[in-house]
């Protein structure tokens, strides 16, 4: 699962930048470009954050079955 595309998404449509997600989310810029970039990773707290901040939730649901063709 990678919770960084929906965030950088929403991100994009907000016109939302780096400093303001970190200022947003109580952390540093450097750690909120870490953890957007990949070099560190999110836990609970910061993903918690993140869709507080850019108002978003996480839903969720079984993957669809897929069909042979």
């Amino acid at each position: 699962m990678n919770i960084t595309d929906p965030i950088k998404s929403e991100m994009l449509r907000t016109n939302t930048q780096t400093t303001q997600l970190a200022q947003m989310m109580g952390i540093s810029i450097s750690y909120a470009s870490d953890i957007l970039t990949g070099r560190k990773r999110w836990n609970q707290d910061t993903i918690e954050k993140a869709c507080e901040a850019l108002d978003l939730e996480i839903v969720v649901r079984k993957k669809r079955v897929r069909t042979a063709k």
